[in-house]
């Protein structure tokens, strides 16, 4: 059972990395999109 707890955590640790790093994706992509630098007509 301890070996299965441990492949559990790990597994749990590896997801909350990867849903951070596309919570971090999605800011940025949220914050480019609001900021975009829109060019006046000549």
């Amino acid at each position: 059972m301890g070996n299965f707890s441990k492949t559990v955590l790990e597994t749990l640790k590896e997801a909350e990395v990867k849903s951070e790093n596309l919570k971090g994706e999605i800011e940025s992509s949220e914050f480019q999109k609001e900021n975009t630098f829109i060019k006046s007509p000549l």
